[in-house]
Order: C-alpha cells, then structure tokens, then sequence
C-alpha cells in the first residue's frame, strides 16, 4: 500500500474538477481505514470463535485470507485506469527548488512524519494493549474498529472544510 498512497491521492486530484481538488483527494484516504476496519471486524470475528489458544496457534492464518480476494479485484481496477493528466506546468514544476520551494518542502515532510507516526502508533495500538496491557483480544481488537470507523468519517469532512476556509489555515 505505501507504495501507492501517493500516486493513487494524486491521480485523483488531477481527475477531479478544480474546485473540488481538495475535497476528491481526501476521498481516498477513508478508503484506507476500510482495510483497517475490515481487519477488525475478521479479527473480533476470530477472537469470538476461537479460544485463545487456537487464535494464538493457527487461528491468526485465517485473517490473512480476505486480503486474497482483493488480490483480482485490484489487478482488473489497474488495468482500467486512463493515464494521468497532462499539465501544462509540469516542465516548471521539475526546475531545482528555490529558497521558498525548500521551506515548503520542509513543511511538506514535517507533515508527512507526522501522519507516519501517528499511522505507526495507530497500528501498533492492538499489538500494544493485548502484549503489554494484557487486555482481551476481543477488547483490543473492538478499539481498532472504532479508531478506522472515526477515521472515515472524519476524512471527507476535514476535505470538505479544507474547500471551504483553504489548506493553510486547516494545517495551521
């Protein structure tokens, strides 16, 4: 997935009329606690029909095999898409960056590290609080489920609010 995040967000932004740039890029980003939400749901699923012992010994194989039917639907998705839009600016855009390019770089990678932590601290939370909290699977697992549900929802709004008052004041 991390190889595509970027690339995928960004075709759709190309794609989708410029007023709503802004709004159509972030409607990739609830798509990826979907993953995150399905995970929960089989591992809740899991931990409701095996004991502990069986989630802990084999049982944890069967999550792995929705992922397997994701596998031709992406494929056959892929083999559809048109190629990326043309812009007329992309020449300008390739020069070595100036002194102002530079600072919005580093804004632009200060972002990126914290959404990577926070995606980091975010995935290992489950791990976390059944090894080190030795809480239920069941428990750990539900609070996953309710962290992807906020996610998606939260998403679209914060696109639609970044339309509305722009990207920098949503930032600051």
């Amino acid at each position: 997935l991390g190889g595509e995040v970027g690339p995928s967000t960004a075709s759709m932004v190309e794609a989708s009329a410029d007023s709503h740039g802004r709004l159509t890029g972030p409607l990739q980003t609830p798509t990826q606690p979907v993953t995150v939400l399905t995970a929960a749901l089989v591992a809740v699923l899991l931990s409701l029909l095996l004991s502990p012992a069986a989630l802990e010994g084999w049982g944890w194989r069967l999550a792995m095999l929705p992922g397997l039917l994701v596998v031709p639907l992406s494929l056959r998705i892929r083999r559809a898409l048109p190629e990326t839009l043309a812009t007329e600016g992309a020449a300008a855009a390739a020069r070595a960056p100036g002194l102002s390019q530079a600072r919005l770089i580093l804004c632009g990678l200060t972002i990126l590290a914290a959404v990577t932590i926070a995606t980091y601290v975010t995935n290992f939370t489950t791990t976390f609080a059944l090894t080190t909290l030795h809480m239920p699977a069941r428990v750990s697992f539900v609070a996953g489920l309710v962290g992807a549900a906020l996610s998606m929802g939260l998403a679209p709004v914060a696109g639609h609010w970044s339309d509305r008052v722009g990207r920098k004041p949503l930032i600051v």
